[in-house]
């Protein structure tokens, strides 16, 4: 069971930052996208945009991460039901 400690601690920390990039990129990108006129508030501030366009492709590749991760991890308990944690 220790031998599956790192991994597992290493897997939900892959998590927390999947969790904490997609809370940046929903509040930076919420800012612009929900006010009137969002289309000049892009064209103004266009570094709230690509720091918002960054972090989602950084969430989405962590994201993927993560189920690899798990599907390693579980995949000696039960193979089928590993698979679905990368569906």
């Amino acid at each position: 069971m220790t031998a599956l400690k790192r991994p597992l601690r290493i897997a939900g920390a892959l998590y927390l930052l999947v969790v904490v990039l997609g809370g940046i990129a929903q509040l930076v990108a919420g800012v612009g996208i929900r006010l009137p006129g969002a289309g000049q508030h892009m064209d103004a501030q266009p570094a709230t945009f690509q720091v918002s366009l960054v972090t989602d492709i950084a969430m989405a590749a962590l994201f993927v991460t993560v189920g690899i991760a798990l599907y390693l991890l579980f995949r000696h308990i039960d193979r089928n039901a590993a698979g679905t944690t990368v569906i």
